[in-house]
């Protein structure tokens, strides 16, 4: 079974993904389940489509705490203010049995290690991801790797795609294969390493991951954009989405890296 649990749709503020472009790229990926993680909002897409393709639609949410630290739940269908502590977060998501991950640990200004470092709420984890589409680990990989094996946290690999070409990148195969919805969310709160596979697609990756262009780092250009109110800025975003003629997925080319390697 092939799980991307870490994607964007059109609802998340910088997502552009819509349903059926999911759909398609889950399909064109040999993806069998999908975490919807919108930023501070549960999902509020259509399961039913979803089953008709015989894919899995998990709902989840990307909360965010009040130091700007990001927490995933898992099957979840609450939604907390922006900001709220992170004690509080642990707390709702525990009460419902949430599988709870940590994405993107060591990311400037939403990684949850980078904001908290490492302290005993790290045990409310029940994943880590190792491989992140949306932000490469190189300097971090080996503390990810002692956190892991200290807290006994499996690692995960999660595209955080926000557009469809973007979905699958990197993505987490579990072992067996034949879980049924139902029992899904069990697995995952049980995983082990042994059962986890870490599967990325190279080439997408190069092509169609996430990047900022050193212009978007520079001074003006970030003065600038306070001059533009968020929604003409969205709308341009949009467009500009729909015109480029590389949003659309093609079939994986995915390989296995270990979860104890040093790459990506």
């Amino acid at each position: 079974m092939i799980l991307d649990l870490h994607t964007h749709t059109s609802h998340s503020f910088d997502g552009f993904t819509t349903q059926a472009e999911l759909i398609f790229a889950c399909k064109s990926r040999g993806i069998n389940a999908v975490a919807i993680t919108e930023h501070d909002q549960v999902c509020k897409l259509d399961p039913l489509e979803f089953d008709k393709h015989g894919i899995h639609l998990i709902p989840g949410c990307e909360y965010t705490t009040s130091e700007g630290a990001h927490i995933i739940g898992l099957f979840t269908d609450i939604s907390l203010p922006v900001g709220s502590d992170r004690h509080l977060i642990f707390s709702k998501l525990e009460e419902l049995g949430c599988v709870v991950i940590m994405p993107h640990p060591f990311k400037p200004g939403s990684g949850y290690l980078s904001i908290y470092g490492v302290d005993e709420t790290i045990k409310k984890f029940d994943l880590i991801e190792r491989v992140n589409g949306g932000w490469r680990a190189s300097e971090f990989i080996s503390q990810i790797q002692d956190i892991s094996k200290a807290f006994s946290i499996p690692m995960i690999g999660s595209s955080d795609s926000h557009q469809s070409a973007q979905v699958g990148l990197c993505v987490t195969k579990l072992k067996p294969s034949n879980i049924s919805q139902k029992s899904l969310q069990i697995k995952l709160k049980n995983l082990k390493q042994e059962d986890i596979e870490i599967l990325i697609d190279h080439s997408i990756l190069i092509s169609h991951g996430r990047k900022v262009r050193k212009f978007q780092k520079h001074m003006y250009y970030q003065r600038f954009l306070t001059f533009i109110p968020m929604k003409v800025r969205r709308i341009i975003k949009k467009v500009r989405y729909k015109l480029r003629n590389d949003r659309f997925i093609f079939p994986a080319k995915f390989e296995e890296i270990s979860p104890w390697s040093k790459e990506w």
